[in-house]
């Protein structure tokens, strides 16, 4: 689990476990400097884990400059903005498994009341991001029929 050794590892049964990842790591003024983005459960307060964090590094010789954190993206699964894009996606997939929540950073978290809504299908692996980003060409004509189902169950609410 990210974040162990951190004394940060957490979880959601909405949102998941907490994830990290370096975004950027550079020299300057003979410092080395490391951004790390951490994806956190939306029931966890970003100053705590700043806090944590900054306390298991220390004793290293690391400090961290301050966080700017973003709001998690969170919606309530059976809200009906939720309830509305899982009947498109289960109508065109006929998947009644539980939804999947991530809390990627999306264009989502500069937004208020919003959600992303992708196009990764289970099963299938996840190529987004990557050199080699692609998408087959018949998850691109389902995805226009979800969609198109969406924007019409979310303008009846």
């Amino acid at each position: 689990m990210y974040g162990k050794k951190l004394g940060i590892a957490m979880t959601s049964p909405d949102s998941g476990p907490l994830s990290m990842n370096v975004g950027l790591l550079r020299v300057e003024d003979g410092l080395i400097r490391l951004s790390v983005d951490i994806r956190h459960p939306e029931t966890a307060a970003a100053n705590h884990i700043a806090e944590t964090v900054r306390r298991a590094v220390k004793p290293y010789g690391f400090t961290l400059a301050p966080i700017h954190p973003k709001k998690s993206v969170y919606q309530d699964k059976n809200g009906p903005v939720m309830q509305s894009l899982l009947a498109a996606y289960r109508q065109e997939t006929g998947d009644l498994s539980t939804p999947l929540a991530i809390g990627g950073g999306t264009y989502a978290k500069a937004m208020e009341n919003i959600i992303a809504f992708g196009p990764v299908f289970p099963g299938e692996e996840s190529r987004e991001h990557q050199a080699d980003e692609y998408i087959a060409l018949d998850n691109i004509e389902r995805l226009r029929r979800i969609y198109a189902q969406a924007f019409q169950n979310l303008l009846a609410l």
